[in-house]
């Protein structure tokens, strides 16, 4: 692929799932002659992305000022890091008794990565609560800015809903808005389809590890890139970054007191409900069990808004290999129980700028859906 060509979403084997790219000024009319020689038809979303991407930035702007004098929080517009910070802890300040804040570790550029733990018997101080943990990993990759808001959106409504407390009745919820806090930032402030972290890398000219490559699981081996100057460039070796060093320690930590039952890895865009493995055709353990719950989620997703997800292996939904992926990782090592990749809204019209207007309905579809699939799931 040209350097002048941006892979936004990749082929997969649902031919309703559209690839989408942006290209420079200087190669879109070689880009376009190409695909009208190979007979592929295409739609033009922007003639200019810089203006599409400001004009995002203008109307998220526009909405925080809006709000700003506001005393509630508002969980249908997307923050910045620090702002996910206050919130945070805002909801451990308002709910002692069901949220506790911590940080599982730091970035090269000093920001926290933090951890919201929700659980209705902290209000008990109960010594001998066993139950199983959930795991929700969210914003690993920057630009899909709907992960962390969806993960916000979720929070709140598992403390402020008959049917969230329902869950915490039966599970400890782990929740980590924002795993990739550099990357996010760089995305407010620099470069809005940011995607890796902000290390160094062995080439001067290149920044970043996608660190959902950078997990140890098959590293590096198929479906990701050595070069550190690509999107998906895997790190020099497993593990190598801060962020996912520390979610990797985290799930130690949280395996010396108890078990994991899902682990939850909230990614955008394409609308999919996937599960292990990406890195072989090989099907995890309890595949009878995957099958159920992914039907559970899509047909509650469906119930909900009329919106169609497709679900499968990894693997098999996206058309190609992954390595080092994190919910791979958790399910080779058997960490979790069940493991699942979403990818929220929406096929392709907005991509990874999707408008505030649909962090609700999006969230609220998948949020239904998780909870039907953890009340399903019997212990």
């Amino acid at each position: 692929m040209p350097d002048d060509v941006n892979l936004w979403t990749s082929m997969t084997k649902f031919i309703e799932k559209p690839v989408i790219l942006d290209t420079s000024e200087s190669i879109s009319k070689i880009v376009f002659e190409s695909l009208q020689e190979a007979n592929i038809n295409y739609t033009i979303l922007s003639e200019n992305l810089e203006d599409w991407i400001e004009k995002d930035k203008r109307e998220v702007i526009a909405e925080l000022n809006a709000s700003a004098n506001k005393t509630t929080t508002d969980f249908e517009k997307y923050y910045p890091y620090e702002t996910i910070l206050k919130i945070l802890d805002s909801i451990r300040v308002q709910h002692p008794k069901l949220a506790k804040l911590y940080s599982i570790g730091e970035t090269l550029e000093s920001r926290t990565i933090p951890l919201l733990i929700l659980d209705n018997e902290f209000k008990s101080n109960s010594k001998n609560n066993n139950k199983s943990a959930v795991i929700f990993e969210c914003g690993i990759h920057a630009r899909e800015w709907i992960s962390p808001a969806a993960c916000l959106w979720f929070i709140n409504a598992f403390i402020t809903t008959k049917q969230g407390m329902s869950v915490l009745e039966k599970f400890r919820l782990h929740f980590v808005p924002v795993l990739n806090p550099d990357g996010y930032a760089y995305t407010w402030n620099v470069n809005r389809l940011w995607r890796k972290n902000r290390a160094f890398t062995d080439n001067k000219k290149c920044v970043g590890v996608d660190l959902n490559r950078n997990f140890d699981v098959d590293f590096c081996k198929t479906g990701a890139s050595k070069n550190a100057c690509d999107q998906d460039y895997c790190g020099q070796y497993a593990f190598s970054e801060r962020e996912t060093q520390s979610m990797r320690d985290h799930i130690f930590h949280t395996l010396r007191t108890r078990k994991i039952e899902m682990y939850f890895a909230i990614h955008s865009f394409s609308q999919l409900w996937m599960f292990p493995f990406g890195f072989t055709y090989a099907l995890p353990n309890r595949l009878d069990q995957y099958e159920m719950y992914s039907q559970i989620a899509i047909q509650t997703i469906y119930n909900t808004s009329r919106q169609i997800y497709n679900y499968g292996s990894t693997i098999n939904v996206m058309s190609y290999k992954v390595s080092g992926a994190s919910d791979d990782w958790m399910q080779f090592n058997n960490f979790s129980k069940f493991n699942f990749a979403l990818e929220l809204r929406d096929k392709g019209n907005y991509g990874f700028l999707l408008p505030s207007k649909f962090i609700k309905p999006t969230a609220e579809e998948i949020w239904n859906a998780i909870n039907a699939v953890l009340i399903e799931c019997k212990l």
